[in-house]
């Protein structure tokens, strides 16, 4: 489904992307294809000299405006960060990724509780907060706002309850509001890819080296969703899958009763959350 509105330009072009989470995996793979693109960038995440270091490889490449914003957004502090600093620059995405997330791995109970929490207000709230905060000011020019989620989001998935929890919360979210903001002169986008090789693993807590060698064998090249997903996003589409072998496991997954595929997960996940934990 398209959530193009009438009255958006035809040749309607982004002159500034903003992405989260954009020092490293799918949010750098992002910033590299939009500069590609000759849009200018604005990068937030946590760790200014990665950050920095991203900003002089496109910089060395493409001729762009890019600026580096070091933002927290697994705290409250980090949206009014981003936003603040927008005001005071005076400059708008047409474009607002929300790529920044993490995930949790291995039996809920022996998760710790200050993990959860900024997993919860990384990957919901401080996403919602962006929106509702960006959103009104995008729609002056027609912009696209892209929330991330995953296909764990298609699956209650044991061991990966709360993340799976929060990126099926991003897919409703996000398909609620392009529906409700549609003729309002602003897009709302949900890509929704799967195992990527990214740092994922890692800031999950993922030690279990048999699922980490299913992981990478899984995992696509961050890359290449990046680049499959772009022209998708420009052209405004509601979902946009990461493949097209990833759109055919959507529409399969949708024929599963839901118990049926966290049984499937949990039987998957089961051995590797043991050894974890």
């Amino acid at each position: 489904m398209s959530t193009r509105a009438s009255s958006i330009p035809k040749r309607w072009k982004p002159r500034w992307v903003l992405i989260t989470g954009s020092s490293q995996g799918l949010g750098k793979s992002l910033a590299f294809a939009c500069a590609r693109e000759g849009f200018s960038l604005i990068l937030a995440a946590r760790r200014q000299e990665i950050l920095e270091a991203v900003s002089q490889e496109i910089t060395n490449q493409y001729q762009v405006s890019v600026h580096t914003i070091m933002a927290d957004l697994s705290t409250p502090e980090g949206v009014d960060t981003l936003w603040q600093w927008c005001k005071r620059q005076q400059i708008w995405p047409d474009i607002l990724i929300n790529n920044a997330g993490r995930g949790l791995f291995g039996c809920f109970e022996d998760q710790p509780e200050r993990d959860l929490h900024h997993l919860l207000y990384l990957n919901m709230e401080s996403l919602t907060l962006l929106c509702h905060r960006f959103g009104p000011k995008m729609m002056e020019n027609h912009g696209i706002i892209v929330n991330v989620s995953s296909l764990v989001g298609l699956i209650p998935t044991p061991y990966f309850s709360v993340y799976s929890a929060t990126k099926s919360y991003v897919l409703h979210f996000s398909r609620a509001l392009a529906r409700e903001w549609k003729h309002k002169g602003i897009s709302v986008c949900c890509l929704v890819p799967g195992y990527m090789r990214t740092g994922f693993d890692t800031n999950a807590a993922i030690e279990n080296s048999s699922y980490l060698q299913v992981s990478r064998s899984l995992g696509k090249d961050p890359d290449k969703v990046a680049n499959y997903a772009l022209p998708r996003i420009l052209k405004r589409k509601t979902i946009i899958y990461a493949s097209t072998g990833d759109t055919w496991l959507a529409l399969f997954l949708g024929l599963v009763p839901v118990s049926l595929r966290s049984l499937i997960a949990k039987i998957f996940l089961k051995r590797f959350a043991e050894k974890t934990s």
